[in-house]
């Protein structure tokens, strides 16, 4: 009887060392598989891509990402303003509509008006503004003595003065050939939204929507608060941190206006707009006009670039470093850095 049970405990032990074998032969089987997938994708990107770097999707900032390549390539998605005549600074209408969130402050739009035409040439703009991690690179190129946290990589570059900003677009200008500028005036309040308070819409901000008045207590990853995109699909237009333009300020320019989007060509200070994190509901608003002199640098400014548009026009769009992926965003891609 005993040889009888020990004949069946080792019988039965050997069956499921059968089935673990059994087990065994089908994981290494389905890894095989996947091997063989991922051997396929890789050299799908690399085609696609360029050899230095494996792109992963990321559908919260709708943007490419590096894995396990170090400034080796930079991706900046941007979105296209149409070219056509546009209106922009403070109607009636909207006057009626910022009063009634903001009685008694009429004295404080004086510079905002009055609302104007201004006929713009198609462009493209960063979806954001541009980030500690794409800035590192920059930096690294020229050497700038520049150090972020992994945390603060997705953060919007800030303590940038004017010119920085500048010599970053030069700087990128020539690495791909593009011509990329900081956006004139009338370029980012047309990108920003049409005869509307806020990017959004007319309802009060909220910390879910925006990175305003202190409630952070500092600037956000670009990703915190995805969900204030303009009609155009841009994202942190009010908010997080003010956005440095090429334009001089004056206070008067809307007052002198004609259809061109040029601003006055010489000034002290230049024009900031969007509002930051430290700034109240009124100061984000989409038509609120700010200013600093060039040389400032501080923790609520950072900037977002452009692309004229005229050399992609005619089918001119031949540049390596500018692509579109499947689902029609556009993309400034720069391998082997």
């Amino acid at each position: 009887m005993f040889g009888l049970f020990t004949n069946l405990i080792l019988c039965t032990f050997s069956e499921i060392a059968f089935q673990v074998s059994i087990i065994k032969l089908k994981i290494n089987k389905y890894i095989n598989v996947f091997a063989i997938l991922a051997g396929i994708i890789t050299v799908i990107s690399t085609y696609l891509w360029g050899e230095n770097c494996t792109y992963i999707r990321n559908d919260i900032l709708k943007k490419y990402t590096c894995k396990n390549c170090e400034c080796s390539c930079i991706e900046i998605p941007v979105k296209l303003i149409p070219s056509g005549t546009y209106q922009i600074g403070i109607s009636d209408n909207l006057q009626s509509r910022i009063d009634s969130l903001f009685p008694d402050m009429n004295a404080f739009l004086i510079d905002e008006k009055p609302r104007h035409t201004v006929i713009l040439d198609s462009f493209y703009m960063s979806e954001y503004e541009i980030t500690n991690d794409i800035y590192y690179c920059y930096a690294k190129e020229k050497k700038i003595d520049f150090s972020c946290s992994a945390s603060e990589m997705l953060k919007p570059k800030s303590n940038i003065s004017w010119y920085e900003a500048k010599d970053f677009c030069y700087w990128l200008s020539g690495k791909t050939g593009l011509s990329i500028d900081l956006p004139s005036e009338a370029q980012w309040e047309v990108a920003a939204g049409n005869d509307i308070i806020f990017p959004w819409g007319d309802s009060y901000p909220t910390i879910n929507i925006c990175n305003f008045n202190s409630t952070y207590n500092e600037t956000t990853c670009i990703d915190t608060i995805n969900n204030t995109s303009t009609p155009f699909g841009l994202i942190n237009m009010a908010g997080n941190v003010a956005e440095w333009c090429s334009d001089w300020y004056d206070e008067s320019y809307y007052s002198n206006f004609n259809n061109t989007p040029i601003g006055p060509t010489t000034g002290n200070r230049k024009v900031v707009r969007g509002g930051s994190w430290k700034d109240n509901a009124f100061d984000v608003r989409i038509t609120k006009r700010n200013s600093y002199p060039p040389d400032t640098k501080n923790n609520k400014t950072g900037f977002r670039i452009t692309i004229n548009n005229y050399q992609f026009k005619n089918g001119g769009n031949q540049n390596e470093n500018f692509k579109f992926s499947s689902s029609g965003n556009a993309f400034i891609i720069i391998n082997g850095m």
